[in-house]
């Protein structure tokens, strides 16, 4: 008896950690979709189909769905969003966390957006700001960030700010850091257009203390609504160099097919080192971006890829996330999301 006792604990065994068949593969246990659960949302929208609460719920070890997080909107008269505060689930009841004050000068032209959190006294306490300056021809011309102080006082934090062509086009975006010596540029972008309003070219220029660091550019086709190839250079002292580039091909109906992407090496020689291939069905209904990357050999392989699928209305009704593993697809992660019968969206389901 001992004998045979040894022989069948070594044969299962060898079924477990050996055999490529059925017994492998039935050893692999497969979560249902409960276990896959890790978070989701659920939206109310007020008589004027504005999104009133937002709250969010994650899945508990206890196998059950717990209250997280709580978002509550409020609205003019005329249904601009002035206020949304955030709340924590904690000790059986929602906790005031932070809120969001906005201010208007216009139906849509913002003055000021005030960001406070609750304080243990039971005060609301800023923390943020932004202010938003105008023109005489009503155009956005800085964008202030402010953080409180230690001493209570409102702090300089970043500044952005924009300038026009006399097509009301923004030719020019620049974003400055306050610092011990006042506002440093950080950075700069800068943009043409050509005699129709399309967009042809774009730049955004790095800075790094006061001088150029790098930049990025973007080239567009004659209707500037596509991009066709992303540069990115660094500037060496005296000349730009490459040091990657994306290039961007699209189909007869404007569909974007392939975006692949080139490192450089010291002599300017381009090399692929990965590509995204988007596919779609006749109906657009289902949009695939597949990424594939460089082997060692010099080939392409399928590293990972996004699904997206949408309703008749055209609404997204899920997207997910899949990784390549021993040559098949394995999902990571797919989230769900649900709407009224106006296009609001109801809820959303992550599961993993």
């Amino acid at each position: 008896m001992t004998v045979m006792n040894n022989v069948f604990i070594l044969f299962i065994l060898y079924l477990i950690f050996f055999n490529t068949g059925d017994a492998q593969v039935r050893a692999v246990p497969i979560p249902d979709e409960a276990e896959r659960n890790h978070l989701r949302t659920s939206n109310t929208y007020d008589d004027a189909q504005r999104l009133s609460e937002v709250i969010e719920q994650e899945w508990l070890v206890t196998g059950a769905w717990g209250n997280h997080r709580r978002f509550v909107y409020t609205y003019t008269d005329e249904g601009r969003t002035v206020r949304q505060v955030a709340q924590f689930w904690e000790d059986g009841m929602w906790n005031l966390a932070t809120r969001e004050t906005k201010t208007y000068r216009t139906e849509r032209e913002l003055t000021s957006r005030t960001r406070e959190r609750r304080a243990d006294t039971d005060e609301w306490v800023p923390e943020k700001r932004e202010i938003y300056v105008y023109n005489e021809n009503n155009q956005l011309t800085e964008l202030q960030t402010q953080k409180r102080a230690d001493n209570n006082s409102w702090q300089y934090d970043w500044r952005f700010i924009y300038i026009y062509d006399d097509s009301d086009n923004i030719i020019e975006k620049t974003f400055e850091k306050w610092g011990r010596n006042g506002w440093e540029v950080a950075s700069r972008i800068i943009e043409e257009f050509d005699a129709d309003g399309n967009r042809t070219e774009r730049v955004i220029y790095e800075m790094r203390d006061g001088r150029l660091s790098w930049e990025k550019a973007f080239l567009y086709d004659n209707d500037g609504d596509k991009m066709i190839r992303q540069t990115m250079r660094r500037w060496t002292g005296t000349s730009w160099q490459n040091i990657e580039e994306e290039r961007y091909e699209y189909d007869n109906e404007d569909r974007l097919l392939n975006v692949e992407y080139y490192e450089y090496h010291e002599n300017n020689d381009s090399i692929l080192v990965a590509k995204d291939v988007y596919n779609y069905d006749d109906e657009e209904t289902v949009i695939e971006r597949i990424r594939e990357h460089r082997q060692p050999d010099g080939s392409l392989q399928e590293d990972w890829k996004y699904v997206e699928k949408y309703d008749y209305r055209g609404y997204r009704v899920s997207k997910s996330y899949h990784e390549w593993q021993n040559g098949r697809w394995v999902e990571q992660h797919r989230t769900t999301y649900t709407y009224d019968i106006y296009g609001n969206k109801t809820s959303s389901l992550t599961q993993r």
